[in-house]
């Protein structure tokens, strides 16, 4: 079942506080971008971040990528004049076999753009760095990808684990950790937390993952400084922002 992420931008609820703060950093820096001629956002979801972006910006050639059906048969319906196209980051370009609903075409090839977004999404998939081959590739020349993941260690890693799991009663099975029973891994967990380790370990190669659990942004950075690619890294509250240039 499609999950309607933009109703976490929509409510004023206090757990929401931080979404809508995302939000407005959000725009903050596609602010600092001057050229916005063509956009592509990876993990459009239901496409209302989407649609916002190209209207703030007036952008033209608008594409969504996703990889739930459901959402993007939600985003044709609701924005019949942007394109959207399935697409899964765990697999590298030349990989792709995935076939449009609409057009029936098989999408190998890749097109670049002017601005690519990826926001909340590259904590959900099985293989980051080939996802963020795949989003970097889609950058042409001279024009910048926008990603924004959550920031899952240090203080709001313990915080957030604490909430969820006894207020939330989030399942951890799907980390599929070898070292005991599902309490043996959640005081594993939060021992890696609190003694800020690696927590990367507890996720096994994966089409991908329901939760958060086991994301560290500083992967990210490590994958950016392999790939020899020049980045800016902000922080705000529980996201990170990074802002790429082609």
């Amino acid at each position: 079942m499609a999950i309607d992420h933009s109703i976490t931008y929509k409510n004023n609820f206090f757990k929401n506080y931080p979404h809508r703060q995302r939000l407005r950093k959000i725009f903050y820096y596609l602010d600092k971008i001057k050229n916005k001629t063509t956009y592509a956002d990876i993990g459009c979801s239901n496409a209302y971040l989407t649609n916002r972006i190209a209207k703030k910006y007036n952008i033209d050639l608008v594409t969504g990528y996703d990889f739930c059906q459901e959402n993007l048969a939600i985003a044709r319906n609701n924005y019949a004049n942007l394109e959207f196209f399935y697409f899964d980051l765990n697999h590298k370009f030349f990989q792709q076999q995935s076939v449009d609903d609409e057009s029936k075409t098989i999408q190998n090839n890749y097109q670049q753009y002017s601005l690519v977004t990826c926001f909340e999404t590259l904590e959900h998939v099985g293989n980051v760095e080939i996802a963020l081959q795949n989003i970097l590739k889609m950058v042409e020349k001279g024009g910048y990808a926008l990603i924004t993941v959550p920031i899952e260690v240090g203080f709001w890693g313990v915080l957030k684990f604490v909430i969820k799991v006894l207020f939330y009663n989030y399942n951890m099975a799907e980390l599929n950790y070898t070292k005991g029973k599902l309490r043996s891994l959640h005081l594993h967990y939060l021992a890696s937390l609190i003694f800020n380790k690696n927590i990367t370990k507890y996720r096994m190669a994966e089409n991908g993952y329901g939760t958060h659990f086991g994301f560290d942004f500083r992967e990210i950075d490590k994958l950016l400084l392999k790939l020899g690619r020049k980045y800016n890294r902000y922080k705000h509250l529980t996201t990170v922002f990074y802002l790429i240039a082609g």
